[in-house]
């Protein structure tokens, strides 16, 4: 498995998020890794750590000054959704 990115490789990523805190960058890094099981998201899960992250920085005060939240989905929302769907479809499914 890849290790999460540090706040400095996630603004390399997203440059948007420059003039964010440092310790906000970690703390919504750290939150995406939680939210997103490696074992579920396999080859994705990097992706998936980083645009979750960046959900939920645009949806914090902080991207919410920004702009970036629009009917409470951030502009990051659809990529992460088709993420979703796309990990969701290679797993096996109770019916």
């Amino acid at each position: 498995m890849a290790s999460p990115p540090t706040p400095a490789e996630f603004v390399a990523r997203f440059p948007e998020f420059t003039g964010a805190p440092t310790d906000l960058v970690q703390a919504k890094i750290d939150d995406a890794v939680q939210r997103t099981d490696a074992g579920v998201w396999g080859d994705l899960w990097l992706q998936g750590v980083v645009y979750r992250t960046a959900d939920l920085l645009a949806k914090s005060p902080f991207g919410r000054t920004m702009k970036m939240v629009a009917d409470g989905r951030s502009v990051y929302w659809d990529d992460l959704q088709t993420m979703v769907r796309r990990v969701a479809a290679g797993q096996p499914r109770v019916l």
